[in-house]
């Protein structure tokens, strides 16, 4: 493993597992993934516990000192059953995206190709536009998606995150069977939006 001091996930160099789903065998991407999580494993690996917190040596701090080491308490995050069920759905939004994004199928440079040529900006600036020339129908996105709703500050961001920490943020791919295969694949991306939900990050 590598530690990457500007992502906070870890970087790995692939390993490939044999894939027990018929549409995940052949696809580096896929079968370089930390095999899949029960339940029960998916919890524990997502509790962020509180640091350690020696109760004899804290009897004997002042008042002040005790409420401000309880502080730490905000920082822990525990899982419950919604936690492991949106794990659950992330993870299979993650697998199976990846089946119609297998690199060492022919149609995928292809397809990378088609949207990089049908992508339009004119202008510059404040003015700066952004668009897109249809694509043919083969092209056309396969992607699903999810969508979390909730009012502000019950979680939706901890939750993603617990969740993200089940999964190396990076993967270093050098040959795959045998075959060159120099590529990096970004498990995650987590882009913040400003609250205005202007595109001014």
């Amino acid at each position: 493993m590598i530690t990457n001091p500007l992502a906070p996930g870890h970087v790995r160099y692939a390993e490939y597992t044999e894939q027990f789903i018929a549409e995940f065998r052949g696809n580096p991407f896929l079968e370089t993934l930390p095999e899949v999580m029960e339940a029960e494993d998916m919890k524990a690996a997502m509790i962020q516990p509180p640091s350690e917190y020696d109760f004899e040596r804290m009897r004997v701090r002042r008042p002040a000192e005790r409420r401000l080491a309880a502080g730490g308490l905000l920082y822990y995050r525990d899982a419950v059953g919604i936690h492991v069920e949106l794990a659950a759905r992330l993870t299979n939004l993650l697998r199976w995206g990846y089946v119609a994004r297998n690199p060492m199928h022919p149609a995928f440079q292809a397809g990378i190709a088609a949207r990089e040529r049908a992508i339009r900006v004119t202008g510059k600036g404040d003015d700066l536009f952004v668009s897109a020339a249809p694509l043919p129908q083969q092209y056309w996105p396969t992607a699903t998606g999810l969508t979390l709703l909730g009012i502000t500050g019950i979680g939706k961001t901890v939750a993603v995150e617990q969740w993200m920490k089940l999964y190396p943020q990076l993967y270093i791919h050098s040959s795959y069977k045998g075959q060159p295969f120099v590529q990096t694949q970004v498990t995650y991306l987590r882009v913040q939006c400003p609250d205005n939900g202007s595109i001014h990050g």
